[in-house]
């Protein structure tokens, strides 16, 4: 197996496969977010992945995806979510400029230093968003909505950050 892997190491579709590899990540996840899924009573409870991506591409991969991608991630995150158009379009380039000005300051930190950061930038992302849709709508939407939303999305953020750790890592060494 481990000469498979070297064999794949070597060919010219490697650094290409490294390159686009969070973007396709990203756009997985937000097929598998979106996905028609009825949980019952919780159905409108849902961790907000795509962001937990967006902003661990932004700490380690920074120069990968590129404004424009994450721009276009937003909107089709817009289109397959039925939410307002542009806005996560607006949250996902803020979040990805916003981290990637920081990049090297975080990238070189301790876990919980950078939990704690992705802690507060969900908060004021969900604050900002619950302004646009309470504006659009002319009415707020309900804590038992907004808070277990958080709550998962702060909860999922280890594991996955742990999947990014291990391909910054393996990607270093090639």
């Amino acid at each position: 197996m481990e000469k498979i892997a070297n064999r794949f190491k070597k060919t010219v579709f490697f650094p290409f496969f490294l390159k686009s590899l969070p973007f396709v990540l990203v756009l997985l996840v937000i097929f598998i977010e979106n996905m028609p899924v009825n949980l019952s009573y919780f159905s409108f409870v849902r961790p907000k992945i795509t962001l937990v991506f967006i902003f661990l591409i932004s700490v380690y991969f920074p120069d990968r995806v590129g404004y424009f991608r994450v721009f276009c991630l937003g909107l089709l995150a817009d289109l397959l979510g039925f939410s307002l158009l542009g806005l996560n379009a607006f949250l996902f380039l803020s979040v990805y400029v916003l981290i990637k000005k920081y990049s090297n300051y975080l990238s070189n930190r301790l876990f919980l230093f950078v939990y704690a950061v992705f802690m507060m930038v969900v908060l004021a992302v969900m604050v900002i968003e619950i302004i646009f849709v309470a504006t659009a709508q002319r009415s707020f939407p309900s804590c038992y909505q907004i808070i277990p939303s958080y709550l998962l999305t702060i909860s999922v953020y280890p594991f996955i950050a742990r999947i990014f750790y291990f391909i910054e890592k393996n990607t270093d060494e090639s």
